[in-house]
């Protein structure tokens, strides 16, 4: 099927039209540094983490600050509509956004065989440098060894699930740790990370927005 001009021309616009404006603080910036929220029927957030999903989005930073200006006034100006959704809710919502999208990653991981599962074989690919781990909640003995250690000292590791719920995603009984040095999965896992503490950090006062 071949394209008319008028759609040719959107999709040129669309693309060299990357920037985005904070709903909590006002500032702009490119769309990659904001997540984007839309709004449910309800009145009730959704958070895209992908930018995939249809509809109007606003964007707001990850800053816990700019989330609360956000949730007290500036997402219901974006959307001009009202917006019932309150602090503890946006933050359950975020966190488990963040571990849907951190399962899919890990098993697309497992599926191209980028990821080394196990404390052996993520101690290897650690000692290369530039990887990755994702460690259980539960991992015990193993979350105190020194490759460990040193990862979570330079920001490298991220902290999710249960054993089981780990090991039931990568087709084994238990997995306390698995690793990657893919350049893309480990980007993506970094900015999971930083959600991750984002939605983690949020204060537990003045919730309602």
């Amino acid at each position: 099927m071949t394209e008319t001009k008028d759609e040719v021309q959107t999709e040129i616009s669309q693309e060299k039209d990357s920037t985005r404006t904070c709903a909590g603080c006002g500032a702009s910036g490119d769309r990659h540094t904001f997540m984007r929220v839309v709004l449910g029927d309800d009145g009730s957030l959704v958070l895209d983490l992908q930018r995939s999903s249809f509809g109007r989005g606003a964007n707001v930073h990850s800053d816990p600050a700019c989330i609360k200006r956000a949730l007290r006034g500036g997402f219901a100006r974006a959307f001009r509509a009202e917006i019932v959704t309150t602090m503890p809710a946006f933050r359950e919502m975020g966190q488990l956004a963040v571990e849907r999208r951190l399962r899919g990653l890990l098993v697309s991981a497992w599926r191209k065989r980028a990821l080394a599962v196990g404390a052996d074989a993520a101690r290897e690919l650690s000692s290369h440098g530039g990887a990755r781990a994702v460690v259980a909640n539960d991992a015990g003995s193993i979350a105190q060894e020194r490759f460990v250690l040193e990862m979570v000292t330079n920001g490298a590791v991220v902290v999710a699930f249960r054993r089981g719920e780990l090991g039931a995603l990568l087709g084994r009984p238990e997995v306390s740790v698995c690793a990657t040095s893919d350049v893309g999965i480990a980007q993506e896992l970094d900015r999971l990370h930083a959600l991750q503490m984002s939605f983690s950090s949020l204060s537990s006062q003045n919730e309602s927005a």
